[in-house]
């Protein structure tokens, strides 16, 4: 009975340190996204800057973009720590879990080295 309830606890906690990287990803993009509504065209590194854009809540949208970022990289130990401590105390029989637990931090590795339409650099410049 205890074994069951450790393993909720680990995996429910795995669970949400791997949707931070996920929300990150949406936050960004629908910033992306408004931004282009904004300028009738898709943004490109400093042209223009984020900081410059004039709908209401572009402020507030860019903060929560930086403290979700700030967020993922606060959040990436612990999910490693607690992704070690559940294998070594409750070893899985599929690995199914695993690959969902990973996909976001691979996700948003790609996007941060790929960064397919240069947003990322647009919005650090």
């Amino acid at each position: 009975m205890e074994n069951r309830k450790l393993r909720r606890f680990l995996d429910s906690t795995l669970g949400v340190y791997s949707l931070v990287p996920l929300v990150l990803l949406v936050a960004l993009y629908s910033f992306v996204v408004r931004a282009r509504f904004e300028l009738g065209r898709w943004p490109k590194p400093m042209q223009p800057d984020p900081e410059s854009l004039s709908f209401r809540t572009a402020d507030t949208h860019m903060d929560i973009v930086f403290w979700l970022g700030v967020g993922t990289l606060c959040c990436f130990l612990p999910w490693l720590l607690t992704l070690c401590l559940r294998k070594q105390m409750i070893p899985a029989t599929r690995t199914l879990w695993l690959v969902g637990l990973v996909l976001p931090w691979v996700l948003v590795v790609v996007v941060w080295f790929l960064d397919p339409g240069k947003y990322v650099e647009w919005f650090l410049d």
